[in-house]
């Protein structure tokens, strides 16, 4: 017996989150590279990453934000999906902009990864599910079973997600990435 019995329509909204997600952070790519190299708008995108906290008021902090932003995406869940997609596409936009950003000041490919995939081989799972949870809001009012135990369940998972994510941002990826 499976934990969640997977049916074709959650596949589906798994890829679709992630598909969302993907563009965001390819459109930031591409479109950021796109734009002619402006100090001064390198500076306000800068400005929009977070600035590295560390230690446990830091994990604290990285665990509050994405919470923030895994809540803005389930959401949908009740409002047919419109706000997951679009916070889905702003997170990757951003994720995107960001790493072209610093590769754009002459940081190394690898460096980048590092810093992002520590934490990211949790967050973005976190963000992707919850994507998907928010995303079952084009149908939530017409189905029978809304499915709530197993929102829940899944809710949980991504609370746990982030918590590790928060704690690998603060006070483990900061020594990768010196």
């Amino acid at each position: 017996m499976r934990y969640f019995p997977i049916k074709k329509r959650d596949i589906y909204l798994m890829l679709l989150s992630v598909l969302i997600l993907s563009f965001g952070i390819c459109t930031g790519l591409i479109f950021f590279s796109s734009l002619p190299n402006n100090p001064s708008e390198t500076d306000a995108i800068n400005s929009l990453a977070i600035t590295p906290k560390y230690g446990i008021n830091g994990a604290i902090q990285y665990f509050v934000t994405n919470i923030i932003a895994c809540s803005l995406l389930i959401l949908g869940l009740v409002s047919f999906g419109i706000p997951t997609i679009f916070g889905l596409f702003l997170n990757g936009l951003i994720l995107g902009v960001v790493i072209d950003t610093k590769y754009m000041e002459g940081m190394n490919i690898l460096k980048i990864f590092t810093g992002i995939m520590t934490h990211g081989i949790l967050e973005l799972p976190a963000l992707i599910i919850a994507g998907y949870i928010g995303l079952k809001g084009f149908s939530f009012y017409f189905d029978k079973n809304k499915e709530w135990k197993k929102n829940l369940k899944l809710i949980l998972l991504i609370t746990g997600l982030l918590i590790g994510a928060g704690l690998i941002e603060a006070l483990i990826t900061p020594l990768l990435i010196q």
